[in-house]
């Protein structure tokens, strides 16, 4: 699938450079053009695709005395609609005279109707919406191919995992790509808007205006992660084990700076661990995840920090026996384990705020004769394991 996509930001560049370059041909030919008088021989119209048709108009006209003739109704290619088509065609009726725009340094090439046409320039910008869409992507996909990244060893013994994303990530991100996205589309289509005007240019404003509009929200995402990021910090999840097993006890510690003074009204840390299984829903697929098993801890309830001040936490959490380790993140299969610790931290007047850090279990040892497995009866999956006291 990255591969795939992959190949989209080339095919968009390609278009957004013969968008340009047709813009840049349309431009070249309405300045450079003179007029002269010429006829319409033949006038009809010509289907472009299935559902698109162009006007179809041959004329004849003459400079310096040499005799010529065409078909351009426009300086650029353009097809629309059947009324459209229509419309412009019954503008040309055969036998009328008509004001013909030619090409000074070759007079052979002419056309009839004198107006910058939005296409080129939503060619162009359709280029630059695949150009902008498929980096995040392709980073997406090559995150999800790549599974949790390794933990980063501390020279402490601990070892600290990375949440894939994180709310000074998000201003960043969010934020830059937004504004990026709204320049570029702006200066895609503003040499139209300069000379055409905006009047009678309803189609082209709008798919400008859903252009900015799809850009502010990139840019909302990302004041939102501002205004969050005012209140409290990226959390920092530390673990004891760069790939815990299952039988063992996982050791967590949790730290996450409090940026104000208001109250935390909860600091939760959930082990989970879920059951991913891909299945089409509709015509399209899915991953209908399963949770197989989950352990909350609550780490504050009622604090009133101090500003600045880091809460810390030190937390156990035992990996049952029996439980289904990590599946590989190269695994073809369609059922796949996913292990994770989640951080849920809720301040007084702001929304919550959730963390998820990604997990590699590894299958520990056997069930030891004096272990009891449970068993989920819907199906005969392995839940949780405890060890019964002789």
């Amino acid at each position: 699938m990255k591969y795939f996509l992959a190949l989209c930001f080339p095919l968009g560049l390609g278009v957004f450079i013969y968008g340009g370059y047709e813009t840049f041909n349309q431009h070249t030919r309405i300045t450079k053009s003179a007029s002269t008088t010429g006829v319409v021989l033949k006038s009809s119209l010509k289907s472009a695709t299935k559902d698109s048709y162009r006007p179809n108009i041959l004329f004849q006209y003459e400079v310096d005395g040499r005799t010529y003739e065409s078909h351009e109704v426009f300086a650029t290619d353009d097809s629309g609609s059947r009324a459209w088509a229509v419309e412009i065609r019954d503008q040309y009726p055969q036998g009328q005279q008509v004001d013909v725009w030619y090409n000074h340094d070759d007079p052979s090439k002419a056309f009839l109707i004198k107006k910058y046409l939005f296409a080129p320039y939503g060619i162009a910008l359709a280029g630059l919406f695949l150009c902008f869409l498929t980096p995040p992507l392709v980073i997406f996909a090559h995150r999800q191919s790549l599974g949790p990244p390794e933990p980063e060893a501390l020279p402490d013994g601990w070892y600290r995992i990375h949440a894939p994303s994180t709310l000074s990530r998000a201003v960043r991100n969010f934020g830059l790509y937004g504004v990026g996205w709204i320049v570029a589309g702006i200066l895609t289509c503003a040499h139209f808007f300069i000379v055409d005007g905006f009047e009678g240019n309803a189609i082209p404003l709008a798919i400008v205006g859903g252009w900015v509009l799809i850009g502010m929200l990139w840019i909302g995402v990302g004041g939102y992660a501002f205004w969050l990021y005012r209140w409290m910090d990226d959390a920092y999840l530390l673990i004891n084990s760069p790939r815990p097993l299952t039988g063992q006890t996982l050791y967590v510690r949790v730290e996450q700076q409090v940026k104000r003074s208001n109250p935390v009204k909860s600091m939760r840390v959930e082990l989970i661990c879920e059951g991913v299984e891909r299945k089409w829903v509709g015509n399209a697929p899915a991953d209908i995840k399963t949770k197989l098993y989950s352990d909350e801890r609550v780490v504050l309830e009622g604090y009133q920090p101090t500003p600045g001040e880091t809460v810390a936490a030190d937390l156990e959490f035992p990996i049952p026996y029996g439980m289904p380790a990590s599946t590989p993140a190269d695994s073809k299969k369609k059922k796949r384990t996913v292990w994770k610790l989640k951080l849920r931290t809720r301040l007084h007047g702001v929304p919550p705020c959730p963390d998820e850090f990604a997990l590699t279990v590894d299958p520990g040892a056997p069930l030891p004769p004096n272990a009891h497995a449970w068993h989920d009866d819907s199906d005969d999956e392995v839940i949780e394991a405890e060890i019964i006291e002789e």
